[in-house]
């Protein structure tokens, strides 16, 4: 969301069609990265595992409470404010996808009912278990797991460095008014996985 949100080149559009059930080129949405995380890659994994065969799934997830009151705090103020007159096209483009697709479309309208979120939080985390397949799948503990689980799941080496510990609720809210401004945030904060020179 927040790559789509702060570079042009990013084309939300191909997303929106997507979510309007179009046949898309996903090579497209995906040219000059290796992985992609959060909205609205993540409504797309089921076709994603088909488009690549080799990619694998980590499923980040929390305690249901704790992730709708972090929800309602930060990733949901995008909703409730919408992005200013003077955005820039893309950031509009991309908050009315997001709004029809997530807010009205996964979650179905209702993010302020926290018991239908939540039901509608953990039928998702059970759906993800049933149609991922094991060896493709990494279930992630968001402030539990950390190097020591991800990377051999990878093939990679664990880092000689701590797990990072950003996109903190504070850390989020500092960086919204970039976010909506389509303004690219601090390396500190979002580390991209793009491979574009």
């Amino acid at each position: 969301m927040i790559v789509i949100m702060t570079n042009p080149k990013n084309d939300a559009t191909l997303f929106e069609r997507a979510y309007d059930g179009e046949v898309v080129d996903w090579d497209v949405a995906y040219k000059n990265f290796n992985a992609a995380v959060d909205y609205p890659t993540c409504g797309f994994y089921k076709e994603l595992m088909q488009k690549y065969p080799d990619a694998k799934v980590v499923h980040t997830t929390r305690d249901p409470e704790k992730w709708y009151e972090s929800a309602k705090k930060t990733i949901y103020t995008f909703e409730k404010e919408k992005p200013p007159a003077d955005a820039p096209d893309h950031v509009k483009v991309a908050s009315k996808m997001i709004s029809k697709n997530v807010w009205y479309g996964d979650f179905q309208g209702k993010f302020e009912d926290k018991e239908a979120i939540i039901k509608l939080f953990n039928e998702h985390e059970e759906e993800v278990r049933r149609t991922v397949p094991a060896d493709r799948l990494l279930i992630f503990e968001t402030g539990v797991d950390g190097w020591e689980k991800l990377c051999p799941f990878l093939g990679k080496d664990i880092p000689n460095k701590p797990w990072p510990h950003i996109n903190t609720a504070k850390e989020f809210l500092e960086a919204k008014d970039s976010i909506t401004a389509g303004k690219d945030l601090p390396n500190q904060y979002t580390i991209q996985t793009s491979t574009e020179n």
